[in-house]
């Protein structure tokens, strides 16, 4: 898990949105989905991921999740843009980027949704 991630996790549970027991079954969910890392080459975090933050109105680390899953042709999974705020969900939107649904999710941990 990216430090971006366990921060996001500590600070709802340090602002009491969510319990222990709520992160610890995320982790396990999340240990086992099939997740690969990918660099991305200097030049493409210093140009491409730039002119996509500017362009989406997103933080560089967002952008360089859509830019990835652009380059990959993959699905995106977050949260990120629930609710009234922009953010990653509406740019992958604005952009063709795919979101992971909860089939997905679920074929992924062998289960059924």
């Amino acid at each position: 898990m990216d430090p971006r991630s366990a921060n996001g996790l500590r600070t709802a549970q340090k602002s009491r949105r969510i319990a222990e027991a709520a992160v610890l079954e995320f982790v396990d969910l999340l240990g086992a989905m099939p997740i690969e890392t990918v660099a991305l080459p200097s030049w493409t975090a210093l140009v491409e991921v730039r002119l996509l933050a500017l362009a989406q109105d997103l933080s560089a680390y967002d952008a360089a999740y859509l830019a990835l899953a652009q380059r990959l042709d993959l699905p995106l999974a977050t949260l990120d843009g629930t609710g009234r705020r922009m953010g990653l969900k509406q740019a992958a939107a604005a952009t063709g980027v795919r979101l992971v649904d909860e089939r997905q999710i679920a074929a992924w941990l062998g289960a059924t949704p």
